[in-house]
């Protein structure tokens, strides 16, 4: 891959309000409201002002975003998808998306990883998220992994591996190239692709044809998350560990890998601080090539990031563009 043509920015000026949705039916709602896992849009007490109108900011976004994402969901579809089982337990599993054939083709996979606070979702609740890429011609891998507190990290890490690989190892049997792959999740999956991309220890065969990476409202710095509810998360999740620190997405970001990021965050985001996301790009511009590019989204919350998979907007184009230069870089 070309370092030249990896030259981003950091931006925290794109503004556009996401909107809002149908009302939700209490089933979907209860669906997306637990695959998100922001309990803390119902606690109020003992924190700010502002953190509290955050907190029912989001509470408003996630039942705007469940009705958006189940009506998605149940759309008729012009592609196809495969539930591809990689172990016994039934979180372990994937759905694979096959570019549309009337799409542009490409030359990377998207591998998606899902949000939920490690303990809550599956790939099924995601699916507008596979249909989105497929249907813009990259064949798609949305991961599936063990929840917690049944099942503590290093858990959801052999899992999302073994989701890479059950993925490619499909498309690869459906004559799909698998030579590139872009990496991207959404908030406690976002911090499991970033290890991906970052930890060198992890899937060392396949980290040559890791492309990019991108993060939607990701928990990257644990040091910064320090809010009530993403600490409960945290503990459930590596709270057992001597070294929480090895599940720390901070310590390995490096501008020495050489694979391009984007980072979009909502900067009224009452779970995940944005400095989460702030402090990830500023660790990976520390070298000569600046491999980074940070949106601090004005007016959106932790979920409704989400939204751009649903509505065209300008955080659409900002992911579509990205990934169209990494694809070709």
């Amino acid at each position: 891959m070309n370092d030249e043509k990896q030259q981003p920015r950091i931006n925290e000026d794109i503004a556009v309000q996401a909107s809002r949705g149908p009302k939700l039916s209490r089933r979907g709602f209860v669906g997306v409201l637990t695959a998100v896992g922001v309990t803390t849009a119902l606690a109020g007490w003992g924190i700010s002002q502002t953190k509290l109108k955050w907190q029912i900011g989001e509470f408003l976004a996630l039942a705007s975003l469940g009705g958006k994402s189940q009506k998605a969901n149940k759309a008729d579809y012009a592609g196809s998808e495969a539930k591809v089982a990689f172990g016994d337990h039934p979180q372990q599993y994937v759905l694979v998306f096959p570019p549309l054939k009337s799409a542009p083709p490409r030359d990377s996979v998207v591998f998606f990883t899902y949000g939920g606070g490690w303990s809550m979702g599956n790939p099924e609740l995601y699916r507008f998220v596979g249909r989105f890429f497929a249907e813009r011609g990259y064949p798609t891998i949305l991961a599936g992994y063990r929840l917690t507190p049944d099942y503590r990290f290093p858990s959801q890490m052999e899992d999302v591996s073994t989701s890479l690989r059950a993925g490619l190892d499909y498309l690869e049997k459906a004559n799909v190239p698998t030579t590139r792959v872009v990496l991207g999740g959404h908030s406690a999956g976002s911090q499991l692709a970033s290890l991906l991309a970052y930890d060198q220890q992890t899937i060392q065969v396949q980290r040559p044809m890791f492309s990019g990476f991108f993060s939607m409202s990701g928990p990257l710095d644990f040091s910064l998350d320090r809010s009530g509810s993403i600490r409960k998360m945290l503990d459930a999740y590596v709270g057992h560990l001597p070294n929480p620190e090895i599940a720390d997405p901070i310590q390995y970001a490096s501008p020495d890998v050489p694979i391009s990021a984007l980072l979009l965050h909502g900067a009224h985001d009452p779970v995940v601080d944005p400095e989460n996301s702030r402090s990830f790009a500023e660790k990976l511009n520390q070298g000569a090539v600046k491999r980074a590019q940070l949106y601090v989204v004005p007016d959106t919350f932790h979920s409704d990031i989400l939204n751009l998979f649903l509505d065209e907007s300008g955080e659409t184009k900002i992911l579509t563009e990205w990934l169209a230069e990494v694809d070709k870089s």
